[in-house]
């Protein structure tokens, strides 16, 4: 069970993305190529679970906001617990980044997680849904992408072991 404290150390966050273009013919051609690749992986492992086949634009507008090279984040929402003196509930304190710049978005949540991260290192951490799998990984390609650098280290896991099967 974690203590007060230990909730006090994780900053909860989640992001949304959306295409990069409103459609496939949108994208730059050299995206676009990319994606007819990525297209003809996605309906061969798809092929053993369905039989319905979608289109090259269907499958771009339905597949693209996860993947950072055709996607972006359009806002990053997170929050922190802390407890009054005395209190036994929580109060969230809750920011949300949203911009249609995603620079913006992008270096707003850095600069708050720099601050998160810096104020206490090691023994801050991040926590949210798939966080290690999809959200980390997401931002930080997309920090490179906007070239927004160096990577905070929270992103930065360059080299870095994963956690196993334990994950808040």
């Amino acid at each position: 069970m974690y203590s007060k404290e230990d909730l006090s150390n994780f900053l909860y966050f989640d992001i949304e993305t959306v295409p990069l273009t409103e459609d496939f013919y949108s994208l730059p051609i050299r995206l676009q190529e990319a994606w007819l690749q990525k297209y003809e992986q996605i309906k061969k492992y798809n092929s053993q679970d369905s039989e319905i086949e979608t289109s090259v634009e269907e499958n771009y507008f339905n597949n693209c906001s996860f993947f950072s090279e055709y996607s972006r984040v359009l806002c990053i929402s997170c929050g922190i617990l802390k407890w009054d003196n005395g209190t036994t509930v929580p109060t969230a304190n809750i920011k949300t980044f949203i911009d249609e710049d995603e620079r913006a978005v992008l270096s707003g949540f850095k600069t708050s997680l720099e601050k998160f991260l810096g104020s206490s290192p090691g023994k801050r951490f991040l926590c949210g849904h798939n966080i290690r799998e999809f959200d980390v990984p997401f931002v930080a390609r997309r920090l490179v992408i906007n070239q927004i650098l160096p990577l905070p280290p929270g992103l930065d896991l360059n080299g870095k072991k994963t956690l196993g099967s334990s994950s808040c």
